[in-house]
């Protein structure tokens, strides 16, 4: 976590994936991580800003992410996303 005193901002960076995975048909070894950034300042509620990184395959990037606000202890707000984009070669 890190908080700016002067502007009120706090920003938290969350792991969220760090491992490595074998191709033995190549002989090579892929790692990824992966990390979601939650900012938001201090006394501003509209300020909140969530950010995350994209998983792929070899024909689409790949989004899924999951939103919940809550007031007084109870969800009052729900969204999820699931989403897959063509790469487009990329």
């Amino acid at each position: 976590m890190r908080r700016d005193l002067l502007s009120g901002e706090i920003v938290v960076d969350v792991p969220r994936w760090t491992h490595g995975t074998g191709l033995p048909a190549i002989g090579q070894t892929t790692h990824r991580t992966g990390l979601a950034r939650y900012t938001i300042t201090d006394g501003g509620p509209l300020s909140a800003v969530c950010e995350t990184r994209l998983s792929c395959d070899a024909a689409h990037f790949i989004f899924t992410a999951r939103l919940t606000v809550t007031g007084n202890g109870a969800a009052v707000f729900t969204r999820s996303w699931d989403d897959c984009i063509a790469r487009d070669h990329l």
